[in-house]
């Protein structure tokens, strides 16, 4: 039971550090926008930040979903291919 508090609260730790990453992103880039188009600025980077891209957990499991589903791409290890190996 006390494992699972300390889970929960990293779980709440994190979630807050990613606000205020994503936050801090967007009154960065307010400058760069106009003011009308802050509103899609905020959700631009909102959806991003929920994205994939920097979910490294679900990443890892399409990668080994793909894996499971296709054993002949476990070699590939994203490098592009030497001379020689052309």
């Amino acid at each position: 039971m006390q494992f699972k508090s300390k889970i929960l609260a990293n779980q709440k730790s994190d979630q807050l550090f990613y606000e205020t990453v994503m936050l801090f992103t967007v009154k960065v880039l307010n400058d760069a926008f106009e003011v009308g188009d802050l509103l899609k600025l905020d959700e631009e980077v909102s959806r991003l930040f929920r994205s994939n891209a920097f979910n490294m957990t679900e990443r890892r499991l399409i990668e080994e979903e793909r894996i499971k589903k296709y054993p002949q791409l476990a070699d590939f290890s994203g490098k592009p291919l030497s001379d020689e190996e052309l």
